[in-house]
């Protein structure tokens, strides 16, 4: 018997290799998915028989409750391919990545894998048994039901962020024309609501109450606005916000007729704003808008011997321009 049993290893034909020597894999990936050897047994195994030579190179991560893998493959010399897929399953990822790569070399022999084609067979002959009408209709009922759509896991969508650069002019704030910066985060920035968190800046006015007397005013603030997009899409985005603002205006003693002081006072007030944005590019916007002011606190700025040199009206106007980036 062990005679006969090693004839039949002699002469049984050796399974042929698979040249697939140019195949290099990188993978990583959470906590339980498979390591870069079996990720690459599996890539080496949908490959076909002959293949140019691959390269791949896979991340997995976690997005929300599912799992994103981040997929870049080339064959040969053509240009790196880059997809991202999602699954709750990391192995599912993994067979979906081996899969994809093995129809981008061959995707007849991947056909022909998975759908082997039909071989006639011989149906030994039946007599009809008497038909249930009952059976018969549930029986087509299930067939003709169409079915049901295989449902694949959704991304959790990112958080867009936009910052917001301007510069201006403030009418009303100070006793004449002031020149006024500001910088805004708006979050979520692809949303018709959304939220503005900013500082607000007027970093010098000069004032003169006689010829060689005055002062230099600035205020600096906190800015914080709910706002609704009117449009989402289009280069052309216009936005109303209502906004609160508080912080400190002050300022210092300029002049040898007087004696140096500098002081500050607390100031607040309500805003009304209007904005549009332009599109340049993708990501990126040109802004023109103005806010409405109206002063909660009214601070003032004195000087010894001459008195009130400024204090602000109940009302102001802001007109400014600039530019918004949205991340991502």
């Amino acid at each position: 018997m062990l005679r006969w049993i090693l004839v039949a290893m002699i002469v049984s034909p050796a399974a042929p290799a698979r040249e697939t020597d140019g195949l290099a894999v990188e993978w990583s990936g959470v906590p339980g998915c498979p390591d870069p050897t079996a990720a690459a047994d599996r890539v080496r195994a949908r490959l076909p028989v002959a293949s140019p030579p691959v390269r791949m190179q896979g991340r997995v991560r976690t997005d929300g409750s599912a799992l994103a893998l981040d997929l870049e493959y080339a064959i040969g010399d053509a240009p790196v391919v880059r997809r991202t897929i999602g699954s709750p399953d990391c192995a599912t990822l993994l067979d979906a990545a081996a899969l994809v790569v093995a129809v981008a070399v061959d995707a007849v022999a991947v056909a022909a894998a998975i759908s082997p084609p039909p071989t006639p067979a011989t149906v030994a002959p039946r007599i009809a048994a008497p038909m249930d009408h009952d059976a018969s209709r549930s029986e087509v009922a299930r067939i003709a039901r169409p079915a049901e759509p295989a449902t694949t896991p959704r991304l959790r969508p990112r958080i867009a962020v936009g910052l917001r650069a301007t510069g201006g002019v403030w009418l009303g704030a100070m006793p004449r024309p002031a020149p006024v910066v500001g910088f805004d985060v708006i979050v979520p920035a692809r949303h018709r609501f959304r939220a503005e968190l900013g500082a607000l800046a007027i970093p010098r006015s000069r004032v003169d109450v006689a010829p060689d007397a005055g002062a230099e005013l600035f205020l600096a603030s906190a800015v914080v606005r709910g706002c609704f997009a009117w449009m989402l899409r289009g280069r052309v985005r216009p936005t109303s916000c209502l906004g609160i603002a508080g912080g400190a205006v002050g300022g210092s003693g300029r002049g040898d007729a007087i004696a140096p002081r500098t002081g500050r006072e607390a100031w607040a007030a309500a805003s009304v704003d209007f904005e549009i944005a332009v599109g340049v590019v993708r990501r990126l916007a040109v802004v023109l808008g103005g806010a409405g002011w109206l002063h909660l606190r009214r601070p003032g700025f004195h000087l010894d011997r001459i008195g009130t040199v400024s204090r602000m009206g109940e009302a102001s106007l802001a007109l400014r321009a600039g530019l918004l980036v949205l991340l991502p």
